[in-house]
């Protein structure tokens, strides 16, 4: 269930941020901050969005799924953030295709094959535009899972 990997402290809603490095700083400090991460997870996660981009053009609400290596774990979690005006993340196997992303789902997971059922979760909600524009303007971090709740239970 991807709300068990999702706590409070790593919610970060509606952000106004200028650039994805910044997004993925303020989010990766949040992880760090809470324990769940290494010290060298910040730069590990800005080095590989460089080499491979995690932008997704999902629809009117576009959404990036930044991630590194295992090794740069401590335990299992998501942080994210919504933003007030989009931030330009490349595409998802591009170098230069720009994706105005407002929702930010930053995978620490410890396990590759963990991290590919959490990405197909990730992937599943990314596809619900409904679900995306509830979860974007979410104002506290209860209804945000809420809303992440209820779409796991119909499934």
């Amino acid at each position: 269930m991807l709300t068990s990997n999702i706590s409070k402290s790593n919610v970060l809603l509606k952000h106004n941020c200028d650039t994805r490095a910044e997004v993925i700083a303020l989010l990766a400090d949040s992880l760090f901050a809470s324990g769940k991460v290494k010290a060298s997870f910040k730069q590990a996660v800005l080095e590989r969005e460089e080499s491979f981009a995690t932008g997704l053009e999902s629809g009117e609400i576009c959404v990036a799924i930044p991630h590194t290596d295992r090794e740069h774990v401590i335990s299992d979690s998501i942080a994210v953030m919504t933003l007030n005006s989009p931030v330009g993340f490349n595409a998802m196997g591009t170098d230069d295709v720009p994706v105005s992303v407002r929702i930010v789902f930053m995978l620490a997971i410890s396990s590759n094959d963990k991290q590919i059922d959490t990405l197909q979760e990730v992937i599943d909600v990314v596809q619900d535009q409904e679900l995306l524009s509830k979860l974007l303007c979410a104002s506290d971090y209860q209804e945000f899972v809420d809303y992440l709740n209820a779409i796991e239970v119909i499934d």
